[in-house]
């Protein structure tokens, strides 16, 4: 009987922690404009669901703005820049990242706010429309899916009273769930982390290993991605060379295939293979030989990564790249303020008056940026595509126009084929 393997998800999500700071004071506003009053939740002992009875809907879908696309993808690759690290893989979602920050911007005012808005590319109110259009426009279907989830957990024993408003926003546009629970009972830490799994399909676990007692907000955004390869590879891995980062050599597993879309330019060669359904991809960029993954990088912006996935050309392309499974885990807080977020993080200068107040009048701000990442790349059932041996037949090997062979780094994403946008996004540097 055949057999056939689901090809392993990705999953991601981000967090973003809230804290009180030891400075009290209204933080920074802006001089011509002041911020609508709006009433407050009180929220009580115990974990209640807050969110269900809003009576808020999700706001309709509206068309995509081409401008926002290109604004998250030059986000995408800001993040990415600034989180190389020399020989270490890595795996972002800036998707993940932009919705969680997006539902924290709804509580920021002043600079504060405007400092978000400068590093994501977009105001608020263009975050809140384009994120709930382009989230309910991500195709899923039984071979390929993508799935996004948004929580809003609220301490109910700090004192804390949350604005109606900023409940309302983060419901209407982020389909928000939202929790009210006291920050201090290890069960609201396991309900955390449980919803964390759940979102994840099981690939991530838990996002926090213990909760802050003085914490009191957590935004989480959790992305799951599970597909079969619209065309499997019918043929065993097989051992072979990949010389990382480093310049050492290790053995690897590489798959071998064909696909038809090329990708060259801005100094690398690559490729798209399509997953089933045809609407995501894998994409694969080769940096020239000599140019190491953060050079190549360096030189690439959102516009010119969207030209490339955007742009392939349509011919034969021999393609051989390795299986790996990769997890990831940053802390945001210096990559976010080398983009130029810094206010936020600053207990004495944040500004997140329309988020809620503290009852001793407290100041408000962003403690941590929590990110993890998973990922599993496999053949999806490649033994029963083997035995047929259509690959191992001389007779059979076409004459492919290109070649792409994934053995020394290279960066990888995957995107969504209807506007090029990466969806996560990372390089290889080493295996084994």
């Amino acid at each position: 009987m055949k057999k056939y393997l689901r090809i392993p998800a990705l999953a991601l999500l981000a967090a973003v922690l809230l804290s009180i700071s030891a400075c009290s004071g209204s933080g920074i506003k802006i001089p011509d404009e002041t911020l609508a009053p709006s009433s407050t939740i009180s929220v009580g002992p115990g974990i209640t669901l807050l969110s269900a009875n809003t009576g808020v809907q999700r706001e309709a879908a509206g068309k995509l703005d081409a401008d926002n696309v290109r604004a998250t993808a030059d986000f995408a690759l800001d993040l990415l820049r600034e989180a190389t690290e020399k020989n270490k893989n890595e795996l972002i979602s800036p998707l993940s990242v932009m919705l969680a920050l997006a539902m924290t911007a709804n509580g920021a005012w002043g600079e504060t706010r405007a400092e978000m808005e400068e590093v994501l590319g977009m105001s608020v109110e263009e975050l809140n429309s384009f994120l709930n259009s382009y989230v309910q426009s991500l195709k899923n279907t039984e071979d390929a899916s993508l799935v996004a989830a948004n929580s809003v957990w609220i301490s109910n024993d700090r004192g804390f009273s949350v604005r109606s408003d900023f409940i309302e926003k983060v419901v209407r546009y982020y389909d928000a769930g939202i929790v009210s629970a006291p920050f201090n009972d290890e069960k609201t830490l396991e309900a955390i982390n449980n919803w964390v799994s759940d979102n994840t399909d099981g690939m991530i676990e838990k996002i926090l290993d213990e909760l802050d007692h003085e914490a009191i907000m957590l935004l989480i955004n959790a992305l799951s991605f599970d597909a079969f390869w619209q065309k499997k590879f019918e043929v065993e891995a097989r051992d072979g060379p990949f010389t990382n980062a480093d310049g050492s050599t290790i053995t690897a597993k590489f798959m071998s295939g064909a696909v038809s879309d090329y990708i060259s330019g801005f100094g690398c060669t690559g490729f798209k293979k399509n997953y089933a359904g045809g609407a995501y991809s894998y994409v694969a960029l080769l940096p020239e030989k000599g140019k190491s993954t953060s050079d190549f990088l360096a030189s690439l912006d959102g516009d010119d990564f969207l030209s490339l996935v955007n742009n392939s050309v349509k011919t034969g392309v021999e393609i051989k790249m390795p299986k790996y499974t990769l997890d990831y885990q940053l802390n945001m807080n210096d990559v976010l303020k080398k983009l130029g977020m810094k206010q936020a993080f600053d207990g004495g200068k944040a500004d997140f008056s329309a988020l809620g107040n503290m009852e001793g009048g407290q100041n408000i701000f962003i403690s941590r940026v929590v990110h993890k990442t998973h990922i599993e790349v496999d053949e999806s059932g490649t033994r029963a595509a083997a035995v047929t041996a259509v690959e191992m037949k001389p007779t059979s090997f076409p004459v492919y126009e290109k070649s792409v062979i994934l053995d020394r780094p290279f960066v990888y994403a995957i995107v969504d084929n209807a506007t090029g946008m990466p969806i996560f996004i990372g390089t290889v540097e080493n295996l084994g």
